[in-house]
């Protein structure tokens, strides 16, 4: 659990709870506004990553529902699992609940270039099987 992404998921509970409002996007002049947008809240609370991504659910009685409502989504379940995200923040009041995720390109870009290495050992092997025969 990323402590900022905690953070900033309580923030946008409490928001959604104030203000009776289930979006993920918040208005300025309304009671605990911290951004306009997930990555605005991201900002607020210092979280450093290059991507976030915010799920809510509503009139839940706990965390595990709210995580089975999100997987249950084959949409918001491939966002979940997406090797992008590293980091995940939970935060609930009074049955609205927020789920972030947050992450760094930088993994992406590491995960291409051992699958590409992989491939290249591959293929030198394979070419040095071949010469060899």
């Amino acid at each position: 659990m990323n402590d900022l992404l905690k953070e900033m998921a309580i923030n946008h509970s409490k928001y959604m709870n104030e203000n009776k409002s289930f979006s993920t996007v918040e208005v300025q002049d309304k009671i605990n506004y911290k951004g306009r947008f997930p990555w605005d809240r991201a900002n607020y609370v210092g979280y450093e990553g290059n991507y976030v991504y915010e799920f809510i659910v509503r009139d839940i009685k706990n965390f595990n529902s709210g995580v089975s409502q999100v997987i249950n989504d084959p949409i918001k379940r491939t966002i979940l699992f997406n090797p992008l995200y590293e980091d995940i923040g939970m935060g609930m009041e009074n049955g609205y609940a927020s789920f972030v995720i947050g992450g760094d390109s930088l993994l992406i870009l590491t995960m291409v270039k051992k699958v590409l290495r992989h491939q290249i050992i591959q293929k030198t092997m394979q070419v040095t099987l071949e010469i060899k025969k």
